[in-house]
């Protein structure tokens, strides 16, 4: 079996890709680089799982701490899911950067109830990750 090589990108590639996004896509990778999480977890995060105050919150049973994400489920090849692995299930902080924009999407999204897609078409769906990729992304960095 052959893995295919991973590469990442420098912090100055990074920053020069986030300049040339579009607002919900460049928020999307911010959190992604900041918060080390991947497309499928992205697409399945809900307004109802993110603290974006100074304060504790409680969702459901546990306590989410300030300025941070609970990522409890993805979105991938169109079916949503639970985190696979016990690892992937879990509660990560947020750069103020990354609170910054999700504060911008936010205020600018028709849905922003709790179990609205933090990240959705403007039918409220949950974006396509490949449609992403060939729209967005590989166009952005050619």
């Amino acid at each position: 079996m052959q893995r295919r090589e991973s590469h990442a990108l420098s912090f100055e590639v990074g920053r020069e890709l986030l300049l040339i996004l579009p607002p919900v896509v460049r928020t999307m990778a911010l959190v992604s680089m900041t918060a080390s999480l991947n497309v499928a977890e992205l697409l399945g995060l809900r307004w109802k799982r993110l603290n974006l105050t100074d304060q504790v919150q409680v969702v459901g049973a546990e306590a989410l701490e300030p300025y941070s994400v609970a990522v409890r489920e993805d979105y991938y090849r169109g079916k949503f899911g639970s985190a696979k692995k016990k690892s992937r299930s879990r509660n990560l902080p947020l750069s103020r950067s990354a609170v910054d924009a999700l504060l911008a999407i936010r205020a600018e999204s028709k849905f922003t109830c709790p179990d609205d897609l933090m990240f959705a078409s403007r039918n409220g769906t949950p974006l396509n990750e490949r449609n992403l990729l060939r729209r967005v992304l590989k166009p952005a960095g050619a």
